[in-house]
């Protein structure tokens, strides 16, 4: 091979060359691209990810300090963005199931942020990358305590008397001594701590007397423990509104004008006279039989002097009229038959009382100066409209009335019931209804006697503003009774004592985010309460007085009480004898089938009893005298006073989860204190672990 060949071969591969390199050249664009554009998405990510673990974690406390807010979740985890200079990435904060333990709930946070695509561009149309990353953040007990005794300077936790502590999940602990009496009664823990001393009887025999669940020994350790809950929102927050439950405003008596003026008419069998006597008014009068009508001009005002009545005379006002008649009926007046209110509106300066062929109202409005008092027997209707009754409605006898919905304005009765003065009064074996979606301002509260039914309102949409009578009740009903409100979108108000005074008595009380109590929560019958915070400025006592279980609300039950939390003050007049003597909470007296389950949302989420929180009110808790089969699920917190279960007493059930905690515990003389809690920690006492 000569040189020019050689020469020209080199010239040809130099060629190749350029043109391979020059076809390569895009993939390598490319692939360098590719490369780099997934290095910087790696560097975003990395750098991402830091951000969510910070995100997730300040979401998790933000949802868990402010009662389980999912708004404040959020928007923790957008100021961590913000601060962080993410403006261009997302961040989505939402509630699921721990990975770690699916028990515990957990806050999730994706950050994604978006990568622009330049190099990489001449493999894919694709503009820009998505580069997602995801935290995790575990809600997670900070003590696995659901029985505690706080106080260092009392008793602590004492166990006598063949009784036990039960709590199979979760820890015991006590600030001052941990004390079993004798050989029968036990302790059943995941941990026993103690911060004073340990009083356990040795060589018993048996299984110990401080075990695990399996039986295993239980091995006590000396520490001290924290209030969980001692000046948290969830707890400052709900005791604060005592202050302004205690300050109530009462409904006062509706003020009534009436016209004066009239003749007075007299309905009775001579018809010249009565037909003159309307004429003088300005109205017509006509009879058929024994039925008198009277009927002024449609759309006007009319007056009318003294109504008198004679025997076996029905009477029917303005039953030709139209809604914008006002009939002003100047002085008191009783029906002798059926009395029949027409169209319009009615104004009394006086009281009426009915008859025994009932009354019929069909009017848009009834404004009495007196009392109403529907009578002792027939069928009593009263139509939707507004009703201004300034001195009380009476329901004796066997009457059986029915109110449509309406505004009831009425005021304190003149005339006692059964003692006191209310501003209805309901005696009648024949029941009373009042239409769903109501207003009540009664400035006297409400007197359900021996064996009446009462219906204030069904449904939802009602509103509830009670006073208080002269006895102190905004509520009292008698043995027999069975008294009912319905749901409130708004507070449920008593500004007095609401108490069942007679066994075999039910009161039911509907849903509504607050329910307001100036007084005592008492009962010797059945009580089922609607969804909410009871806010009660005096105490909650079941059975002090007696009484027990009954049917209510559709089951034989002591107490029931779904998604409640409630609020006691302790103030005021608290039982003076007996076994609930002065506790701010008592279940006594053979009460059983008593069911609590604390709210499961908004600021008391948790939460089914918040004791006093004074530190110089001590009235404390007891469960006694054969108050079997108590369920309390949620936090018992009574962090001032002394807690009691003794007599038979028992409170915790099957799957129940109980964390209570008061100032010493004491079970006794057959007491049983359980919980099956899995050391949840209760409602906000949780830490924040991520775990992904």
């Amino acid at each position: 091979m000569n040189i020019k060949t050689i020469v020209k071969i080199h010239k040809e591969r130099r060629g190749g060359v350029a043109l391979t390199f020059a076809l390569m050249l895009p993939v390598m664009i490319g692939i360098s691209g590719l490369v780099f554009e997934y290095g910087s998405a790696v560097l975003v990510r990395a750098q991402n990810q830091s951000i969510a673990d910070s995100a997730a974690f300040a979401a998790a406390i933000a949802y868990n300090s402010t009662g389980q807010d999912e708004v404040a979740m959020q928007e923790a985890a957008d100021r961590i963005g913000a601060l962080n200079n993410r403006a261009g990435a997302t961040f989505v904060a939402r509630l699921i199931a721990s990975p770690a333990n699916a028990l515990n709930n957990a806050v999730e946070v994706t950050v994604t942020e978006t990568v622009p695509l330049v190099l990489s561009r001449l493999f894919t149309s694709r503009t820009e990358l998505d580069v997602p990353v995801v935290a995790v953040a575990e809600l997670v007990s900070q003590a696995s305590n659901c029985i505690t005794a706080i106080d260092p300077g009392d008793d602590g936790i004492v166990v006598s008397g063949g009784t036990s502590i039960q709590a199979t999940n979760c820890g015991v602990a006590s600030n001052a001594d941990a004390e079993i009496s004798n050989c029968g009664p036990y302790i059943m823990a995941t941990s026993l701590t103690y911060d004073s001393a340990i009083n356990v009887p040795g060589n018993c025999g048996g299984a110990p007397n401080l075990r695990k669940a399996d039986g295993s020994r239980l091995n006590p350790q000396r520490r001290p423990v924290i209030d969980p809950y001692g000046g948290t929102s969830a707890v400052t927050g709900a005791t604060a509104r005592l202050a302004s439950v205690t300050s109530m405003s009462l409904p006062a008596n509706p003020a009534v004008t009436v016209t004066s003026g009239g003749g007075a008419v007299s309905f009775a069998y001579n018809n010249a006279s009565t037909i003159a006597q309307a004429a003088a008014n300005g109205c017509v009068a006509s009879r058929a039989g024994s039925v008198w009508s009277y009927n002024c001009p449609a759309g006007g005002s009319s007056t009318i002097g003294q109504i008198t009545i004679g025997g076996g005379i029905q009477l029917r006002l303005n039953p030709g009229g139209n809604a914008a008649n006002v009939l002003n009926i100047n002085g008191s007046f009783s029906a002798a038959d059926r009395m029949t209110f027409g169209a319009g509106t009615f104004n009394l300066n006086g009281s009426y009382t009915g008859g025994y062929g009932g009354t019929y109202f069909t009017g848009a409005a009834l404004n009495v100066t007196g009392f109403v008092n529907v009578g002792t027997s027939g069928t009593v209707s009263f139509g939707a409209g507004t009703y201004n009754i300034a001195q009380g409605l009476y329901l004796p006898g066997s009457a059986t009335t029915s109110f449509g919905t309406g505004t009831f304005n009425i005021g304190r009765g003149t005339t006692a019931c059964s003692g006191g003065l209310y501003s209805i009064c309901a005696n009648s074996s024949g029941g009373t209804t009042f239409g769903a979606g109501s207003t009540f301002n009664l400035s006297a509260g409400v007197r359900a006697g021996g064996g009446a039914t009462v219906a204030l309102g069904s449904g939802s949409g009602n509103t509830y503003n009670i006073g208080t009578s002269s006895d102190g009740y905004a509520f009292r009903g008698d043995g027999g009774s069975k008294t009912s409100l319905g749901d409130s979108s708004g507070a449920i108000r008593f500004a007095g004592h609401v108490n069942l005074t007679g066994g075999g008595s039910c009161l039911v009380v509907g849903t509504a985010g607050q329910h307001d109590i100036r007084g005592n929560l008492w009962g010797t019958g059945a009580m089922k309460l609607g969804a909410g915070v009871y806010t009660i400025t005096g105490s909650v006592n079941f059975g002090g007085s007696g009484g027990g279980n009954t049917s209510c609300g559709g089951s034989n039950i002591g107490v029931y009480a779904d998604n409640v939390t409630f609020v006691i003050g302790a103030t005021g007049t608290l039982a003076t004898s007996g076994v609930c003597a002065g506790r701010s909470f008592c279940l006594a007296a053979g009460y059983s089938s008593v069911l609590i389950n604390a709210s499961n949302g908004g600021s008391t989420a948790g939460f089914a009893v918040i004791g006093p929180t004074v530190t110089s009110n001590n009235a404390g808790g007891n469960f006694t005298s054969g108050a079997t089969n108590t369920a309390i699920n949620g936090v018992f917190y009574m962090p001032n006073g002394d807690l009691e279960f003794s007599g038979a007493g028992a409170l915790g059930s099957p799957g129940g989860c109980l964390e209570i905690l008061g100032k010493s515990i004491d079970v006794s003389a057959g007491g049983l204190l359980g919980s099956e809690c899995i050391a949840t920690g209760g409602a906000t006492n949780l830490a924040v672990r991520l775990v992904r």
